[in-house]
């Protein structure tokens, strides 16, 4: 193989490589925006949460997660 043909070969193989990092980045800024909308979400449920088992410990620990049907959620 000649001199120049490597050289090509390198420079296609690093401008390949920053292209795929590029693509990943963004894919990861993404994700991040997801999961921050995400954890909004999770806040807004946990503060629903609060509201219907009322405000006393005694009522919040009385509530089940789990006993909420989802057509009760409301987006």
């Amino acid at each position: 193989m000649k001199v120049n043909e490597t050289i090509r070969l390198l420079e296609w193989e690093n401008e390949r490589g920053s292209d795929e990092m590029e693509r990943i980045r963004k894919e990861c800024e993404f994700l991040h925006e997801q999961i921050a909308g995400l954890a909004n979400d999770v806040a807004d449920l946990k503060g629903s949460l609060k509201k219907l088992s009322g405000s006393s410990s005694e009522n919040a620990s009385a509530v089940n997660p789990y006993d909420i049907e989802e057509d009760d959620i409301v987006f």
